[in-house]
C-alpha cells in the first residue's frame, strides 16, 4: 500500500516536472524570437554606440 502512494506522487511530480520543462521550453523560444527581433530593430550596422557619440 505504502508503495502504491509513493508511486503515485512520483508520477505526479513527474507530471508537474513536465509541465514546467514545457513553460521553460515555450519560454525560451519566445525570448530568442524577442531577442532577434529586438537585434534587427536596434542595430542596423552591429554597432550603435558610434551614432551616440555622434549625436553629442
Amino acid at each position: 500500500m505504502k508503495n502504491n502512494v509513493l508511486l503515485a506522487r512520483i508520477a505526479h511530480l513527474e507530471v508537474k516536472l513536465a509541465i514546467q520543462e514545457n513553460r521553460l521550453i515555450k519560454l525560451e523560444g519566445k525570448m530568442s524570437r524577442d531577442v532577434k527581433s529586438e537585434q534587427k530593430t536596434t542595430h542596423d550596422d552591429g554597432d550603435d554606440s558610434v551614432h551616440h557619440s555622434e549625436s553629442l
